[in-house]
């Protein structure tokens, strides 16, 4: 992180020598004004803007790949929970901070509720199992509703046990929602409530982000860690296994990798890249995320009996792998080992015989060291190239504009010291004509900006209208495709129909049908909505910059006829051309904390479309199965109201579909675009009145100026010397860290 923290304390260096120039131009008369006091509160807000804007990096994988492993080899030290089974139970961020701090964010109740009644959806309950229980308005915190939940977890784990797929993910939710109850309920609330371990208390936290009964009321867990274990502008994301079997699991993880700047990719030695891997590999790629990832092809060393076992484990990933991404950047190294060896010191005597025997392998623990000094090195590198990119390059860019203006004002003074009275009034002339085309420009943007803003914003809704409405992206035809075409493989319900019935095998088939539908909407339509809101977003961030590029006064053509300069228009702001000044819309929207809204696609089951789900299977078929639930010689064929069933469901959801989407529609505009859009107008406006005060007074400064006696003139001109050097210095370090090392 060296060169991270370099290049942020060159930045920090620039802007601390631009307030000293600024400092030194008040106190010249006439030299403060608008622009200069408006530059000095811009530059006071770099540093801190720089610290809070934080890279993201996203550790993924499958379940048991080693990502909390690496994550802890990362910050030295046992950060977040480690172990045997799936420990990570909910997305945790880790950044540093002043203190050793947990903060845990809780669900609200409306959400742990909503979660809670999808599952309920086409239960198989009977009245008696539901005595005076409204379904759709269930609420955990009623203790009558709590009992009935108890029955139907009871009623799931006796009816649908583990498959090869392992527990059922609506059953999982139910217990850990029973069992994680009475240790979260007093800390959960109507909003959004919070939860602070702090000092000795910090390892508390691991009884949330390990423990999945609490961590089903949580949704966001950071941890700040104090020392110099993690650079101040990055924080680290440890995620659930990729490979869950919740889609709400995998929304979650996809949400934030969306918002990251660099991923790493677990691989277990173990396993290899498993089927799971390149499932969400797909995921990743479709989102158009694969430009920067590192995999990590974690070694578990126990595992292998040589270096040449690991090295061949590690090139058939690597093979694997470049069906997906063309020459992956894969390191093979033991995370545990790396960890172990930081911690020696602390380590129990059973981990420590284990380290010594990892080390007596020498070439094993010297081909691990190699790759994990190549992983770190390429870590930082990546780092401190994001950090440049999104964080200090429009830092620079302002600093950039702010020097050139202020070294031509600069110039101006000089320039007006130095004119005899030909030139003074020829300088008269010019500003007159200069200050008429900012009042004309002023007026034109006062009426103007109105009328652009919202010409932008009928185009985004017409785009939008375009992709939702009339389908343009074909958003609606995949989905109803998909729900048409989609295969529900009969043989499993089919040799349970007489051991649990009719409701209970409508339960399955629709839990089943849903998950794969969320986990498509989650991998093949969010991929294609990204894709459209990154157009929308390069649109508005081009058209801004557009009128700050047109809202200028165009000095080059006041400057009389071609070749002719003077003082004045020779000495004027010019844009600079290493630089522009830019709308920054990516740090607008991480201001506003703007995210996408989630889509879903789920009809809403109410006990009414259960009957006639049912009743859609036909009576010739429930006529015959009641024949065959007592005679098991009876002639029965299963197909005909499976079908049935089947139909009715997905009739349902396409009627569904285009509801969603509308109302997923409604939501991206008005509470994403909407706000990105009145933002990038307030930053544009405060950008043009900033760009427009520089000129406000060049004829008072111009005047102060001639009443100068000789003395005072060759004084002030001694100063500003002085001031066009410090900024030349100034221009030279911008120049310097215009690029990453």
């Amino acid at each position: 992180m060296t060169s991270q923290n370099d290049l942020y304390e060159s930045t920090e260096s620039v802007v601390s020598g631009i307030l000293s120039v600024i400092e030194t131009m008040e106190a010249i008369p006439r030299m403060p004004d608008e622009t200069l006091r408006s530059f000095k509160a811009s530059c006071r807000k770099i540093p801190e803007q720089i610290r809070s804007n934080r890279i993201k990096v996203a550790v993924v994988g499958v379940i048991k790949s080693g990502k909390s492993t690496l994550i802890n080899a990362i910050t030295g030290k046992e950060v977040v929970k480690r172990g045997a089974g799936v420990v990570t139970a909910v997305t945790t961020r880790i950044r540093k901070g002043p203190k050793n701090r947990a903060t845990i964010f809780f669900k609200s109740w409306d959400d742990i509720n909503l979660s809670l009644r999808k599952i309920l959806e086409m239960f198989p309950g009977d009245e008696e199992d539901f005595p005076n229980v409204d379904l759709e308005k269930f609420d955990l915190r009623r203790k009558n509703d709590r009992e009935v939940l108890a029955r139907v977890y009871e009623r799931l784990a006796q009816d649908f046990p583990v498959t090869d797929q392992g527990i059922r993910p609506e059953t999982l939710m139910i217990r850990n929602a029973l069992e994680g109850y009475d240790a979260c309920r007093k800390l959960v609330g109507a909003d959004q409530e919070r939860l602070v371990f702090e000092g000795r208390l910090f390892e508390d936290h691991k009884a949330f982000t390990g423990d999945s009964a609490r961590a089903f009321y949580v949704a966001d867990v950071c941890l700040e860690l104090f020392g110099r274990t993690l650079d101040p502008r990055l924080e680290i994301a440890d995620c659930q296994g990729a490979d869950s079997t919740d889609p709400s699991q995998l929304a979650q993880i996809v949400l934030y990798i969306q918002q990251a700047n660099l991923i790493i990719y677990c691989i277990s030695s173990r396993t290899g890249l498993r089927r799971s891997d390149l499932r969400f590999l797909k995921v990743i790629k479709g989102l158009g995320l694969l430009e920067n990832i590192l995999f990590v092809n974690n070694c578990d060393l126990s595992e292998h009996d040589t270096l040449a076992d690991l090295e061949s484990v590690a090139q058939r990933t690597a093979k694997d792998l470049a069906f997906l991404v063309p020459s992956p950047d894969i390191y093979s190294f033991s995370a545990l080992m790396d960890l172990f060896a930081a911690m020696e010191k602390k380590l129990s005597q059973r981990n420590r015989q284990r380290l010594a025997l990892w080390r007596e392998d020498t070439a094993m623990a010297s081909f691990c060291r190699k790759n994990a000094a190549r992983f770190y090195d390429r870590f930082s590198n990546l780092l401190v190239h994001q950090h440049h990119r999104l964080l200090v390059s429009n830092h620079l860019a302002r600093l950039s504009y702010m020097v050139s203006a202020m070294e031509e004002k600069a110039r101006f003074f000089m320039e007006m010291l130095d004119a005899d009275m030909d030139g003074r009034e020829n300088a008269k002339h010019r500003i007159r004509q200069i200050q008429e085309s900012t009042t004309r420009l002023k007026s034109i943007v006062a009426h103007s900006i109105p009328g652009a803003v919202s010409g932008i914003a009928r185009e985004i809704d017409d785009c939008l209208e375009d992709a939702f409405a009339r389908d343009a992206i074909l958003i609606r035809q995949k989905i109803c495709d998909f729900v048409r075409q989609m295969p529900l493989d009969q043989a499993p319900y089919e040799t349970r129909i007489r051991e649990l019935g009719i409701k209970k095998i409508l339960y399955l088939m629709y839990q089943d049908f849903r998950k794969q539908l969320d986990l498509f909407v989650i991998a093949q339509i969010m991929p294609d909505i990204k894709a459209l809101v990154i157009r929308q977003e390069q649109r508005i961030q081009d058209f801004f910059q557009s009128l700050l590029d047109s809202y200028r006064v165009d000095f080059v053509s006041l400057a009389g006829p071609p070749g002719r300069e003077d003082a004045i228009t020779a000495g004027l702001p010019a844009e600079p051309q290493e630089f522009k000044p830019v709308m920054d819309l990516q740090s607008i929207n991480r201001i506003l904390g703007l995210t996408l809204p989630e889509l879903t696609i789920s009809p809403r089951y109410s006990g009414r479309m259960q009957t006639n789900a049912l009743a859609g299977m036909g009576i010739s078929f429930a006529s015959k199965l009641f024949s065959a639930l007592f005679n098991k010689q009876a002639g029965f064929s299963f197909s005909a109201g499976f079908d049935a069933a089947v139909r009715k469901i997905k009739k349902q959801t396409l009627q569904a579909v285009q509801p969603q989407i509308h109302q997923f529609h409604i939501r991206l505009k008005d509470q994403y675009f909407a706000p990105m859009i009145q933002a990038a107008t307030r930053d544009f406006t405060e950008k043009i009145q900033e760009r427009f005060s520089m000129y406000d007074s060049l004829d008072s400064d111009m005047a102060a100026v001639f009443t100068l006696d000789q003395a005072r003139k060759q004084e002030q001109k001694k100063k500003l010397s002085g001031i066009l050097s410090r900024l030349a210095q100034v221009r030279q370090d911008i120049s310097q860290l215009t690029q990453p090392a």
